[in-house]
């Protein structure tokens, strides 16, 4: 795999995580746990499928 490819999932995993953190935070301080957990698992969620995806492509080159 490329460099330039590597460096790009590096930054689709902070730009993930951040997102998680952020709406948790949010969601969190306006008091709604349920909507907290349920956008931050989402967001790991999208994480793991992007790892799956890399996965795929780099056994494909």
């Amino acid at each position: 795999m490329a460099f330039g490819s590597d460096f790009f999932f590096a930054e689709l995993f902070f730009f993930f995580f951040f997102l998680a953190a952020f709406f948790f935070a949010f969601f969190f301080f306006s008091f709604s746990f349920f909507l907290a957990f349920a956008s931050f698992f989402f967001c790991l969620a999208l994480l793991a499928l992007g790892f799956t995806l890399r996965g795929s492509c780099s056994s494909l080159m």
